[in-house]
């Protein structure tokens, strides 16, 4: 991310007939996101979706 790169960005996005979505260009753009690159997706029925970079699972994995 740039130093004048947005740092929010809200937007409705449709859902695909396959059930996919675009991450926009915008957001892509502020996390770095590349083609083929992995996400992780985080689901919760109360709070939602959220969509972080896979390397975020291991900050989510206690060490022991």
């Amino acid at each position: 991310m740039t130093d004048n790169a947005p740092r929010k960005f809200a937007a409705t996005i449709r859902i695909g007939s396959k059930g996919q979505i675009v991450i926009p260009k915008t957001v892509r753009d502020m996390f770095g996101y590349e083609p083929g690159d992995e996400v992780l997706l985080l689901a919760d029925t109360e709070r939602g979706i959220a969509i972080a970079p896979a390397s975020a699972i291991a900050d989510l994995i206690p060490e022991d």
